[in-house]
């Protein structure tokens, strides 16, 4: 398994990244950010940095996801990349290009290639409180 994590330099992309790296079935991880990789990071998958790529690449940018696909040949595609409330409230021409245009081009780079796998971060308000499932997790 090949796996692109787009935003993989923020908080939930660096420990995604960190996790995929110990798994034997995961061939190659790429990191696809906007900003350089954290030098803790570079520590923390030492024992699999043969498997590790970083990209410097815009969400916002079809091709940008697009090129990472095809360059390592990726089949699973995970997107952190997002921006929280408070860049959002600032910023909400910058907030669409990335949280709305970047989901879009997650989906779109994936239908374009035949990615059959796509996680990605949502809100409770998809599923809604957890209350309404009991004790079991949501799956899909």
């Amino acid at each position: 398994m090949k796996v692109l994590v787009l935003g993989g330099n923020g908080l939930f992309g660096r420990k995604t990244v960190i996790n995929l790296l110990k798994d034997p079935e995961v061939e190659c991880v790429v990191s696809m950010d906007v900003t350089p990789v954290k030098d803790w990071v570079m520590k923390a998958i030492e024992p699999n940095k043969n498997k590790f790529h970083f990209v410097r690449g815009d969400i916002s940018e079809l091709e940008d996801i697009l090129s990472a696909i095809k360059n390592y040949s990726i089949d699973r595609l995970v997107n952190w990349a997002f921006l929280l409330p408070g860049v959002v409230e600032g910023a909400p021409r910058l907030s669409v290009k990335v949280n709305a245009m970047g989901m879009c081009n997650s989906f779109e780079a994936a239908r374009l290639t035949g990615i059959s796998r796509v996680v990605y971060a949502s809100s409770g308000g998809v599923y809604g409180p957890q209350a309404e499932y009991g004790d079991r997790d949501v799956t899909e």
